[in-house]
C-alpha cells in the first residue's frame, strides 16, 4: 500500500485514501491502548468450558464424636440411576482432618471419579447429636450444611466453576464449588442405612444416619480467566495485523494494477521454490564459461536481423 506506485495523475487521490486508512488504523490503536490502560482494575475476561471430571473433596463432621461415615455413587438421573460398581475399593473415608472446624471429622476424596452422565452422590454420617458437611473450595473448607435431627436428609444441586488469571507466559485458576439446597426430608425417607451402602466406622457407637444427597447435572465446568497485560498486547497485535490486511485490500480495490499481464509484471511476480538456487548453483568459473559459450543477446527492434560469424 503505497500511493507513490499509483499513476502520477492519481497521486492526490491515492494519498488522500491512504491517509484516511492510516488515520483509521491510528485511531483504533490509540483507543485500544487507552482501553488497556484504563481497565487495569477491571481487565477483560476470557470464558470457556471444560469437561467435568471428579466430584470434589468432602468432609463429614460429627461434633464431639463421629461414629461412622458412608457414601454411595450413582450414574443417571434421580428417576433412573444405577450404582457405580467397585467404588468402595477406590474411594474410602479417611480420618481425622485437624484443620476442619469440628472435633471429629472424616474426609472423602472423589477428585479421581470418572463419569459420563449425570451423577448422584449420597454422603452420610453417624454421630451422637448432629452432622455437618463441608467441601474443599478455593483452597479452604467451605460449609455446606448442618443436619440438626438424627436421620435428617438434605438434597443439593452441585455446581463447580474455575476462575483465575492469564498472564501470557503462565496462567493460574482456582476451583469454586457451590451447592444449592433444594429440599430436606425426614429420617424414614431412606431407611436405616441412610441411603449409603459403603460405610467406614470409627467406633462402636451407632445412631440414625443423616445424609447429604448431591446431584451433578451438567457435564461441563465454566472456566474464566482475567487477561493480564501481555495477553491484551498480543491480542492488540493480532487486531492491528487484521486492520492492516483490510486497509491493503481497500487500497488495492480502489487502485488496481494498470498492466497486470505485461511481461515485466509477470517476470517480477514469478515465484520459484526457495531452494532452487542452492540446488542449481554452479562454480563461478564454469558459469562464466557457459555464459561465454551461449551469449544472450538483447531482443532487437523489428527489421534488424542478427548475424553471427
Amino acid at each position: 500500500m503505497d500511493f507513490r506506485r499509483v499513476e502520477p495523475k492519481y497521486w492526490k487521490h491515492a494519498l488522500c485514501w491512504q491517509a484516511a486508512l492510516t488515520i483509521c488504523l491510528l485511531s483504533f490503536l490509540v483507543y485500544q491502548i487507552f482501553t488497556i490502560l484504563t481497565s487495569a482494575k477491571t481487565p477483560p475476561v476470557e470464558s470457556t468450558v471444560e469437561e467435568w471430571q471428579g466430584a470434589g473433596i468432602w468432609a463429614v463432621c460429627g461434633g464431639t464424636r463421629l461414629h461412622g461415615a458412608g457414601f454411595t455413587i450413582y450414574e443417571g438421573s434421580r428417576e433412573s440411576r444405577t450404582e457405580v460398581p467397585e467404588v468402595e475399593t477406590t474411594f474410602r473415608f479417611q480420618t481425622t482432618a485437624s484443620d476442619l472446624p469440628g472435633a471429629s471429622c472424616s474426609t472423602l476424596d472423589l477428585t479421581e471419579l470418572k463419569w459420563d452422565t449425570e451423577v448422584q452422590l449420597r454422603l452420610c454420617g453417624q454421630s451422637e447429636l448432629s452432622e455437618s458437611f463441608y467441601i474443599w473450595s478455593n483452597d479452604q473448607w467451605k460449609y455446606v450444611a448442618h443436619l440438626h435431627a438424627n436421620g435428617e436428609k438434605a438434597i443439593f444441586n452441585y455446581r463447580r466453576s474455575k476462575h483465575g488469571w492469564n498472564y501470557g507466559y503462565s496462567s493460574e485458576a482456582k476451583e469454586y464449588h457451590d451447592l444449592i439446597e433444594e429440599a430436606r426430608a425426614p429420617a424414614h425417607w431412606t431407611g436405616s442405612d441412610g441411603g449409603c451402602k459403603h460405610w467406614t466406622y470409627f467406633g462402636t457407637g451407632r445412631s440414625t444416619p443423616g445424609g447429604l444427597f448431591v446431584s451433578i447435572q451438567t457435564p461441563v465446568v465454566p472456566v474464566s480467566y482475567k487477561q493480564g497485560l501481555l495477553p491484551q498486547i498480543f491480542e492488540l497485535g493480532g487486531n492491528i495485523g487484521g486492520w492492516w490486511s483490510v486497509m491493503t485490500l481497500a487500497f488495492c480495490a480502489l487502485f488496481s494494477k494498470k498492466n497486470p499481464e505485461s511481461r515485466v509484471a509477470q517476470i517480477y511476480e514469478a515465484r520459484t521454490f526457495v531452494g532452487e538456487r542452492v540446488l542449481s548453483a554452479t562454480p563461478k568459473g564454469s558459469q562464466a564459461r557457459s555464459e561465454d559459450a551461449n551469449p544472450q543477446f538483447p531482443e532487437l527492434p523489428p527489421g534488424i536481423i542478427r548475424t553471427t560469424e
